[in-house]
């Protein structure tokens, strides 16, 4: 983190804010995931079924071999062997097949559940088994292969929400390198959902440029097209975040060309084409692109998950115009309302409240504006050290040969991590 701050003789020098995390997952690490990812049972070839058809097979050569018949005969009757080989292969494997679609069916329902009653200490429990149940049919039944995408997209979720970005990249590493069946540490992900979950781990953790590089790389002209749209949004927050507007424009262009008749409807694209315009000064755009995001978001009972981010860029908008009272405030509504959450973004909230310094500071209330720079400084280093932790925990468990590892959610840590207590007493998390 560097953000330039220092003292001087008329007071506290606040420069801008750079929260990012640390490479806490060094090379080795990430090769260590990858040799255990490559070597996990995630998605196993139908060794089962070969084997059976092995055992068929040679019950009847020895049937053959038994029966005192002519050379020709047996090559004749040999062959009338082959259709019956096949139905006992069948009648063999057949309840087997139907009983692992049924428990990968039970299991993701479980995980869904949990994940819809807001259980996520349940859910991440029950998903290395529901994973790996779904990910070995996953090949070869599309209801399963629905099944481990659905889980996939519950095991992001709540890494998001609970603000476990080095568990998210990890989990996200071994999940690649166990669909691919090699240890690859660098380049692209075949699977898109894997490359996007990647990227978007690097994109929490502050490292923008990293993360734009993996989504730019990520696109392919054979992606459907809410795929192709979900990476141009991404990359778009990337470069923005970069300050590399020209490339963001460039690439919201390339976004709205293939949204057609569709672009004036899309809440995602108009808060990014808001960011965009605050970032270049247009802040009547800018206004007018957040008041689109309200009126669409409404229609799509979506209000909820547009406020805060409304809310923020307005902030920022009124931060910008010199209008500080009223920056102030929403400033402080956005803080107060991460800060009382279960899992505070920490990242999102230290970068907040250094802005929010700015803003006291500007106001002439400098003994606000250090208190706000500090509790920043605060969370930063709480969530920095938490992660550090998080990290030394996991590679104790890559370490271990005999910890069996199915899927990376065999990775996640279930103990919950120690509540940050700010230096004036207060809890959060």
């Amino acid at each position: 983190m560097d953000t330039s701050n220092q003292e001087n003789q008329t007071g506290l020098v606040i420069g801008e804010p750079s929260y990012r995390l640390p490479d806490l997952i060094d090379n080795q690490l990430a090769q260590l995931v990858a040799e255990r990812g490559a070597h996990s049972t995630t998605v196993k070839d139908p060794f089962g079924l070969v084997i059976i058809i092995g055992i068929v097979a040679i019950v009847s050569c020895l049937v053959l071999s038994s029966i005192d018949l002519k050379e020709s005969q047996q090559v004749w009757i040999g062959w009338l062997l082959v259709p019956l080989d096949v139905v006992l292969v069948l009648v063999l494997a057949s309840p087997c097949v139907l009983a692992l679609l049924a428990w990968a069916s039970f299991s993701t329902a479980r995980v869904q559940r949990a994940f819809r009653d807001r259980r996520y200490e349940s859910a991440l429990r029950l998903l290395p088994e529901a994973l790996w149940s779904a990910g070995k049919l996953s090949k070869f039944s599309p209801s399963a292969h629905k099944q481990f995408q659905e889980l996939e997209h519950i095991r992001v979720q709540i890494l998001i929400l609970e603000s476990r970005v080095s568990e998210f990249e990890i989990s996200s590493r071994f999940m690649w390198t166990a669909l691919e069946r090699r240890a690859v540490t660098e380049g692209v992900p075949n699977n898109f959902v894997i490359a996007d979950n990647l990227a978007m781990s690097w994109f929490l953790q502050g490292k923008y440029a990293q993360a734009s590089t993996l989504f730019a790389a990520t696109m392919s002209d054979q992606l459907p097209l809410n795929d192709k749209l979900l990476l141009l949004n991404n990359l778009a927050l990337c470069q923005i975040r970069e300050k590399e507007l020209d490339g963001a424009e460039a690439t919201l262009c390339t976004a709205l060309q293939l949204l057609g008749d569709q672009a004036p409807n899309n809440w995602k694209f108009k808060s990014v084409q808001a960011a965009l315009q605050t970032e270049r000064g247009n802040f009547v755009a800018a206004e007018n692109c957040l008041e689109d995001v309200r009126t669409i978001a409404k229609k799509e009972n979506a209000i909820s998950e547009v406020e805060g981010e409304v809310t923020s860029l307005l902030a920022r908008i009124r931060y910008k115009q010199g209008r500080l009272d009223e920056s102030e405030q929403l400033y402080k509504k956005r803080i107060d309302s991460l800060s009382s959450s279960d899992h505070p973004p920490y990242l999102d909230l230290a970068e907040y409240l250094h802005v929010y310094a700015q803003v006291q500071q500007a106001l002439g209330r400098e003994e606000s504006a250090k208190n706000s720079l500090k509790r920043a400084q605060e969370y930063y280093q709480y969530y920095v050290e938490r992660e550090k932790a998080t990290v030394a925990k996991i590679k104790e468990i890559l370490q271990n040969p005999k910890k069996r590892l199915r899927t990376g959610a065999d990775l996640l840590i279930m103990t919950p991590p120690k509540p940050l207590v700010l230096s004036n007493g207060a809890i959060v998390g």
